[in-house]
């Protein structure tokens, strides 16, 4: 071992690690817990980071879920949105569905188009906007919604069940952060420099 993988070894062993203007910290007392509540060895923890972490295994999970069906997550998400608002909105489009499903409205006419490329909606012109498109789901795509909406649901709830009775509370502070986070992001314009 040489003199610098051995003051590496010590640095990391004997001090917090401190990542400038963050807030990742990784104790050594904290990375050798053996409780499964804990953090494992060698994980920086910090909020954002593990979202990001159980974002990245969530999204792994239900693309092996999707992967028979056709669909990517986003796109299920769009033609659930098509299908159970089509019945509340007069005429959605294609802001409407941006609105609704608090997705970009670029990636939504991405997500559209590929939708009509497999027959799953159609768009039209719209009769409120002449400049707008009216989407409505078809046949096609209410037969994959009443079809596969079960797996999708199912395999996130799977994912989630391993909270085991903390799924609940973990569910209510996702919302309470999703709500105030919304909340900033309307509150608050970006800063010209």
């Amino acid at each position: 071992m040489t003199k610098k993988s051995k003051k590496k070894d010590k640095i990391v062993k004997d001090r917090e690690l401190n990542f400038p203007m963050s807030s990742f910290t990784l104790r050594e007392s904290e990375a050798n817990s053996t409780i499964d509540d804990e953090p494992e060895k060698g994980v920086i923890y910090s909020a954002g980071y593990m979202i990001y972490q159980v974002s990245l295994r969530w999204q792994r999970h239900l693309r092996i879920a999707l992967e028979s069906t056709g669909l990517t997550y986003p796109q299920f998400i769009v033609l659930s949105s098509i299908h159970f608002n089509e019945e509340t909105e007069t005429e959605l489009t294609q802001q409407s569905i941006a609105s609704i499903t608090a997705m970009d409205k670029m990636m939504i006419s991405q997500m559209l188009e590929a939708l009509e490329k497999k027959k799953y909606i159609s768009r039209t012109q719209g009769k409120s906007d002449s400049r707008s498109k009216a989407v409505k789901i078809t046949k096609a795509g209410t037969d994959w919604i009443e079809t596969y909406a079960h797996t999708v649901l199912a395999s996130d709830q799977e994912f989630f069940d391993r909270l085991g009775k903390k799924s609940e509370i973990f569910m209510k502070s996702l919302s309470k952060l999703y709500k105030q986070a919304n909340k900033i992001d309307t509150d608050t314009t970006p800063v010209a420099n």
